[in-house]
């Protein structure tokens, strides 16, 4: 997104406001008392309404780390950016509408909220390595890498808005031995 800012002696005219970010007008620049404009994820944040998922792991070759993430069935809804990195052959596939899931030995996950004065919690369900899941549904997203490389990447002017009332799989399967996979999602969430 463009950000204009034009300064005309003590008048700030912001372009961005009239383009998509939203003001909010707590926030004032204490020296002009100009209004201060965020981005709509950063807006989140300051809202409590964004959250992540971040970590790593070392993986052998075959190994996955799998995550199913469910939508509620409301209208508030999951905007998501995802990376993973690995120090070798990764590949990453994200399925939707998958189903018989077994969770078994699988955890159930809280995501943080960015925000960490923020008592909010993500209205998703995010569970980590289920037993099984039966039918994969439909492959939303594929791709892979080679060694030191970003394996998937989705960024902000790319979210993904997850279905409502829906299930995903993301899965990253590790194509090498000893393979240490960073992965990170965030999300903010709005009706």
């Amino acid at each position: 997104m463009v950000k204009i800012v034009i300064l005309l002696g003590f008048v700030f005219f912001n372009l961005n406001a009239m383009i998509g970010s939203r003001v909010d007008s707590r926030l004032k620049d204490p020296l002009m008392g100009a209004v201060v404009t965020l981005e709509p994820d950063h807006y989140e944040i300051h809202e409590g309404d964004h959250y992540f998922i971040c970590s790593y792991e070392s993986k052998n070759v075959t190994e996955q780390i799998n995550y199913i993430v469910t939508t509620p069935n409301t209208d508030k809804y999951l905007h998501m950016v995802f990376d993973v990195f690995a120090t070798d052959k990764v590949s990453v596939n994200v399925y939707e509408a998958i189903s018989g899931v077994t969770i078994g030995a699988g955890s159930t996950i809280i995501p943080k909220n960015n925000n960490r004065n923020s008592s909010n919690l993500s209205v998703g369900t995010f569970v980590k390595d289920p037993d099984t899941v039966s039918n994969l549904g439909t492959l939303l997203f594929s791709q892979s890498s080679g060694a030191n490389k970003d394996a998937g990447n989705i960024s902000r002017d790319k979210e993904i808005i997850l279905l409502k009332n829906t299930s995903y799989l993301f899965r990253i399967i590790s194509g090498a031995n000893s393979n240490i996979i960073s992965y990170c999602a965030n999300w903010y969430e709005h009706e």
